[in-house]
């Protein structure tokens, strides 16, 4: 039996059949394209990606130990909320302007596109509760003056007296007019527009009702401008910048988002505020 065996071997040598393995290698190469001399035909397979342990290059491991790339980190997803702002104060009109025969007295103008009549006023030296919009300040140098109906409202209206809307920096060090605390709400201007918030708030109250600066109710729809002095190291003597903007609608605030870049030394922590218009999309702020 061995012996046949042995020769049945040795025939199938000299015609030109290898041993198994050799055939089974042969194979391989063939369906890879490549030869046994070929290093590149020598490669293992491409691995299937199995999903496993997190590796320190920040892929996954496979059960082979194959580091498989990290997946694109998923973008986080914030549902939006359309609204219907009512009042606007447009920032870039925003200008705080040294008169002629005084360089420290500053007169405050801006424009505001108004669907329906609103309040308007003016603190220095605030300070805003996040959740009530109560403001607290200094001194307040608009009192609800009454804003009426139309696009491009130029502030300050002509019902208004001159000194009634301007800021005297000789009372206030110009340093803290340009200074603002994002995380706690504190800045050196507000700008409040209020009105009504719909049509049945509008048969059971009245805009004479509002005190400038109270918590917000259900009933009114309102839009809370912050900003600081230009630097006039840049150039921005007359300039005022925005730091934020937000709207309160349905008991809810809504920040309006606006890039704003401050020097550190003015700024506790940086904020992003949006450029509003009367129908946007927002998300909730609320805490």
């Amino acid at each position: 039996m061995g012996s046949s065996a042995s020769r049945r071997s040795r025939r199938q040598n000299r015609q030109g059949h290898g041993p198994p393995s050799q055939i089974q290698d042969e194979g391989l190469d063939a369906i890879g394209g490549g030869s046994a001399a070929d290093p590149a035909s020598s490669q293992q397979p491409p691995p299937v990606y199995q999903p496993g342990l997190t590796s320190n290059a920040g892929g996954t491991t496979g059960s082979a130990g194959t580091v498989i790339p990290p997946t694109t980190k998923q973008s986080n997803l914030h549902q939006t909320t359309t609204v219907r702002n009512l009042v606007n104060l447009k920032k870039s009109s925003l200008c705080l302007t040294p008169r002629k025969d005084d360089a420290s007295v500053l007169d405050i103008t801006f424009l505001i596109d108004a669907v329906q009549e609103c309040n308007v006023s003016i603190f220095l030296m605030g300070k805003e509760d996040r959740k009530t919009g109560q403001i607290t300040a200094k001194q307040v140098i608009c009192d609800n003056a009454r804003c009426p109906v139309g696009m491009n409202v130029k502030f300050p209206f002509p019902d208004l007296s001159a000194g009634q809307v301007c800021i005297h920096t000789d009372s206030i060090p110009a340093e803290q007019l340009r200074s603002a605390d994002v995380s706690t709400f504190q800045y050196p201007l507000f700008i409040r527009l209020e009105t009504l918030a719909d049509k049945a708030a509008a048969t059971q109250h009245e805009l004479s009702e509002r005190i400038a600066g109270a918590p917000l109710t259900s009933w009114i729809q309102c839009q809370t401008t912050c900003a600081v002095l230009g630097d006039p190291a840049e150039g921005e003597e007359d300039s005022c910048k925005v730091v934020r903007q937000r709207i309160w609608v349905h008991e809810l605030f809504y920040d309006l988002q606006v890039w704003c870049k401050l020097p550190l030394s003015h700024l506790a922590c940086r904020t992003e505020i949006v450029s509003p218009c009367l129908m946007v999309g927002l998300s909730s702020q609320n805490e």
